[in-house]
This record gives C-alpha cells, structure tokens and sequence, in this order.
C-alpha cells in the first residue's frame, strides 16, 4: 500500500485511500481488544520506499515497529522463487523478465524489460511463464540483466 505513493507523497494523499488499506485487515471486537489483540501487516518492501514510514506513523502514531533484515542475496532468491510460484516471471529468449498475465488480448502477456531510464510494458507473444522450482541459473541472468537491484 505504502509503496504506491510518490517520494514527496503527502497525509492528504494518504486521507484519501488509507480506508481502503485499513478494511484488509479483521475487525476486532471489543472483549478482543480487551484481551490484547493484535492485528499485523508484514510486507518485505516497505522499508524500500522512505515514505513508508513516514506516512504509516501519520496514519497510525501509535503503531510499533518491528523490522528483521536478513541476508539481502537470500531475500531476493526467496522473493524471485515466490513470484515463479505465482507465474509473474517469464522467459522471452534467453532473458527472463517480470510478467503480467493479464491487460494483455490473445493470450499474450504483458512483459516488463528494463531500459536505461525505466522499466517498460509490451505485450509479447512466444513467453514460457517459469512455474515451479526456482532454477538458480534463472534468478542469475534475472539479476544481472532486469533489475536495478
């Protein structure tokens, strides 16, 4: 949620979506926060975007933090290998790129290719989607080729 704002995002853009973000999560009864209830939210991309914080304290000041960082190489192999689980990388050539499947018409799919400025969106034909166990020789030219990482 956090992460679709701008850098310079400010608490009127947040007054105008933040309902939408605070209806994912459970309403809690009364006796349930009587009893010490907690609701979370986990996202490993927060920290990513330096609005994150600011903007979730405006909205929440009571809010407690709690951040765990892990080996940066092993997180990005633990997030391609979760999005090959959900289709979102495909290979187009000897490249492998983030997918989109859907927006797209006849059964193409949207690409996503790294540029020198940007990332940019075509529908492609001829993709095979990655599914299933990750392939560490595909993470490799993923990283070194379409990331900014």
């Amino acid at each position: 949620y956090f992460d679709a704002f701008s850098r310079n995002a400010s608490l009127v853009d947040l007054e105008k979506t933040w309902r939408s973000y605070a209806e994912r999560f459970p309403a809690l009864s009364e006796n349930e926060v009587k009893k010490g209830v907690l609701t979370y939210e986990k996202s490993p991309s927060y920290l990513r975007f330096h609005q994150a914080p600011r903007l979730l304290s405006a909205l929440l000041p009571s809010c407690a933090w709690i951040i765990i960082l892990r080996d940066p190489v092993d997180r990005a192999y633990s997030a391609f290998a979760h999005h090959i689980r959900h289709g979102r990388f495909g290979v187009v050539g000897d490249r492998v790129h983030t997918v989109d499947q859907r927006g797209c018409p006849d059964k193409r799919l949207k690409v996503w290719r790294l540029t020198t400025t940007t990332y940019e969106a075509a529908c492609m034909k001829n993709v095979r989607v990655l599914r299933g166990a990750s392939d560490p020789s595909k993470f490799d030219v993923y990283v070194r080729y379409d990331t900014v990482a």
